[in-house]
């Protein structure tokens, strides 16, 4: 056979006609047939039989995942409820709804914490469970008024901050529920109001207890022009702070002892501005620089402090505007407004230096505090976003 030949060769085969699969045609099964199948037991039989495997399987990892869901739960709750400890003469419906508001996330501590409103139904759940009558209720509107004014529902707020106080209990609770509504009613203008809660809170206070109720109340009264007075309660505040001052093992770590140490500097500031506004600036500007170097040594560490630290610097920027002010005045009209730096113009020079110090030096300061704040601040938004 030729090339040519060989090459035409497969052109000239006759084709092969395509062959197509029939596939049968298609049943139509009705809704009736599927729920007959469904609860036939012969159906379930081969399913199970031809998928135990598989079963077995799933069902063993299912479980394990619930246990371990479960276990989470409970020690999430263990831990909530030894920090914070739930009235034992509660239901337990009430106590569990109660550590489930608190907590961020009670199934995963580092999943999305729960919503304000989803706290607020663990609130009114833990409310409905209990009859009105069982001890400890004045915690549980303490912490939804908390709530309330978190979610700036101050109306709200007041009314559960004065149950709290209503029920005649004491104890921490109604001391913060008194501080609380002490505020609302500042805010409203309501002042006789504010401070006759506040003397509640004092009486209701145990204890430690008492040193942050006083305390309260000195503020409040040096707002509102009682500086003696003020002073003379936070000195005492002072003393007791000092004096519970070793039971703080980590000042680094947030501490709920009077001793704190950034309570105790947020007291020293406060005797400071007191002292200032008697009259007496030498006292004023020592007790305030002290509490400054108190907060300063922690500002890395602790928010309190950081706050503290900036009020601070801000207070002794302001007396040393004064201070400087009222020199210039004595030289002005030939009289100040403080009589320890009057008379020889050395003295005027010395106090007149140190006022220009105290402005310049805590000037920086507080421009070194607020830069340490924002990063930190920037650090925690950060990882709140991640």
């Amino acid at each position: 056979m030729s090339p040519l030949r060989l090459f035409l060769r497969p052109a000239t085969l006759p084709r092969l006609a395509p062959t197509f699969r029939t596939w049968p045609p298609l049943r139509t099964i009705s809704s009736s047939t599927i729920a007959t199948r469904l609860r036939s037991h012969e159906f379930w039989q081969t399913v199970i039989r031809q998928y135990r495997t598989a079963l077995k399987l799933a069902l063993f990892i299912n479980a394990g995942i619930l246990s371990l869901q479960l276990g989470v739960h409970l020690t999430l709750q263990q831990l909530s409820e030894h920090s914070r400890p739930t009235p034992a003469s509660w239901p337990l419906l009430a106590r569990y709804n109660l550590r489930l508001a608190r907590l961020p996330n009670a199934w995963n501590p580092f999943g999305t914490e729960k919503s304000d409103e989803d706290t607020q139904r663990y609130l009114d759940r833990c409310l409905s469970h209990l009859k009105g009558k069982e001890s400890g209720v004045a915690q549980l509107h303490a912490e939804r008024g908390e709530l309330a004014e978190k979610m700036l529902r101050f109306d709200d707020a007041r009314e559960e901050y004065s149950a709290a106080l209503e029920g005649g209990e004491s104890g921490e609770s109604v001391v913060f529920a008194a501080g609380r509504l002490a505020k609302i009613l500042e805010w409203r203008g309501e002042e006789e109001g504010a401070l006759e809660v506040l003397y509640r809170g004092l009486e209701a206070a145990k204890g430690t207890e008492r040193v942050n109720a006083l305390f309260e109340l000195a503020v409040f009264l040096a707002r509102h022009g009682e500086v003696a007075k003020a002073l003379e309660m936070a000195t005492e505040v002072l003393v007791l702070r000092k004096a519970a001052s070793g039971e703080v093992v980590d000042p680094k770590r947030f501490t709920r002892s009077i001793g704190d140490p950034c309570k105790i500097a947020a007291t020293e500031a406060v005797v400071g501005e007191l002292l200032f506004a008697l009259g007496k600036p030498e006292e004023g500007v020592r007790w305030s620089e002290d509490a400054f170097e108190k907060a300063f040594k922690l500002v890395d560490f602790r928010q309190a402090c950081k706050e503290c630290a900036g009020v601070v610097t801000g207070n002794l920027v302001k007396m040393g505007e004064l201070m400087k002010l009222d020199i210039e005045k004595e030289g002005a009209e030939g009289k100040g407004g403080f009589w320890f730096w009057r008379g020889s113009a050395g003295k005027r020079e010395e106090t007149l230096k140190e006022a220009e110090r105290l402005v310049e030096e805590y000037g920086w300061k507080k421009f070194e505090v607020d830069a340490v704040k924002a990063v930190k601040d920037a650090e925690i938004a950060k990882v709140s976003f991640v």
